[in-house]
């Protein structure tokens, strides 16, 4: 792995640098950075990240060679890199340190097996085990993992990245961009049956309408988004479905959204632009959330919401009101226990109007 002087990488990234107290304005160019860390990990040569002031602690007793920083602080130790945007420099710094983080497939296996009607721009790059099926389309600069299956008449835009064991069902339409992850499902028969009977189990829906990805769609690992039965499910360009995510036949996901770990959305519910779905949501199906709206974890959404809704809880309701619900349902057993104390008060004592004792 590379080593850099941390004055070079300010030249390079911007920013500034605020040396310890008793350090010469140069003295940067002798602390050199081999590798990026955690603060809790950091030691000799290591870059650490303190943008969060929950981890104070940590950054007080920082034993690397230099931290990130939004702001300088007179009271942390050592090497300061002042830097306005650390998110994107941690990206930027990231591709740097661990290229292999970035490396892809290269070149076309002998062991991929490609249709003769598959179309296929020149650098296309296939893994060994890719099965391309016919009349596929796949445009310049994409590259597909080991063991993916991609379907009769799939179509890639160009400089797509499609992970290890990723299955493409037919008819799927890829805009440019799209990243897929590892072992996910896109276009398979979603779950649609009868139901049964005496006369033996319910007959199974095929679902012929595919899906489309807009330009820019990124899809975690383990996701699956289930063909439309006719008209294609579609996710919007820009979108961002995390690992392990269920998209059921039908759902339309507009542009820009966000859809986190877990989340299940059943089908024929349409996700306006912009929305954000955080881990572990459920959104029943036949729904329409408005552009903007946000849900929040482990919510179940049972009806449709307007735009820029903001909602939590099960069943979801305005956030405001489920904060203060969750509150009262911690003091709901003392307040029960409470009330149940002074009615027996009450029943045991006199009457306030007669003066009588109530079990006389």
């Amino acid at each position: 792995m590379s080593s850099y002087a941390i004055s070079a990488l300010v030249a390079r990234f911007g920013g500034s640098l605020v040396g310890p107290a008793g350090a010469s304005a140069c003295g940067g160019e002798g602390v050199i950075i081999h590798r990026l860390s955690t603060l809790a990990e950091a030691g000799p040569g290591a870059l650490a990240f303190f943008t969060h002031r929950g981890y104070r602690a940590q950054a007080l007793g920082f034993g690397g060679a230099a931290l990130v920083v939004e702001a300088a602080d007179a009271a942390l130790p050592g090497w300061q890199w002042v830097h306005g945007a650390p998110r994107q420099l941690q990206r930027e710094l990231s591709a740097l340190f661990a290229p292999f983080a970035l490396r892809r497939v290269q070149g076309r296996s002998a062991l991929a097996v490609v249709a003769p009607s598959a179309v296929l721009a020149a650098d296309v790059a296939l893994g060994p085990g890719v099965v391309v099926g016919p009349g596929v389309r796949i445009g310049a600069g994409t590259t597909v993992g080991a063991n993916a299956v991609i379907e009769e008449g799939c179509v890639l835009g160009e400089g797509c990245h499609i992970g290890p064991g990723v299955y493409l069902g037919p008819r799927c339409i890829l805009g440019a961009r799209v990243v897929i992850g590892p072992n996910a499902v896109i276009g398979d028969q979603g779950f649609a049956y009868e139901a049964a009977s005496p006369a033996g189990p319910g007959a199974r829906s095929l679902h012929i309408g595919g899906v489309v990805l807009g330009d820019d769609v990124h899809i975690g690992a383990g996701t699956c988004i289930d063909a439309g039965t006719l008209a294609p499910t579609r996710v919007g360009a820009g979108s961002r479905v995390d690992n392990l995510v269920h998209l059921a036949h039908n759902v339309c996901l507009g542009e820009r959204c966000l859809v986190l770990a877990q989340v299940g959305v059943a089908g024929s519910t349409r996700l306006e632009d912009d929305c954000i779905l955080a881990g572990q949501v459920g959104v029943a199906q036949h729904l329409v959330l408005g552009a903007g709206s946000q849900v929040a974890a482990k919510s179940g959404v049972a009806r449709s919401l307007p735009p820029g809704a903001k909602v939590g809880g099960i069943p979801a309701m305005e956030i405001g009101r489920w904060r203060r619900t969750v509150v009262q349902q911690k003091d709901l057993d003392e307040r029960v226990r409470a009330f149940d104390a002074r009615l027996q008060r009450l029943e045991r004592g006199p009457c306030p109007h007669c003066g009588r004792r109530r079990d006389e």
